[in-house]
């Protein structure tokens, strides 16, 4: 599995993600978007026991003070297109 981080915010036509690297700050990346998170945390990306790309969104961003969402895991499946839009 591999570990990222993630914002979500409202793009005006649906909840969007911002999916970025371990070595960034989750509030550094949201100002340098222009973004007001709705929720941020981590994404664990890998292969699950059918062989296929899993994802799972899970803890907080400390740098932001938001956990992460109940839907940020379909949110993720969607982003990644590991999910019907």
């Amino acid at each position: 599995m591999k570990e990222t981080k993630y914002i979500v915010y409202d793009s005006g036509l649906c909840e969007e993600m911002i999916i970025f690297g371990n070595t960034l700050q989750h509030a550094d990346v949201a100002r340098a978007m222009g973004v007001t998170p709705l929720s941020a945390g981590f994404l664990n990306i890998g292969i699950d026991e059918n062989n296929e790309v899993s994802v799972r969104a899970y803890g907080e961003s400390i740098s932001l003070k938001l956990e992460s969402g109940e839907h940020d895991t379909s949110i993720a499946a969607r982003v990644l297109g590991l999910a019907p839009v």
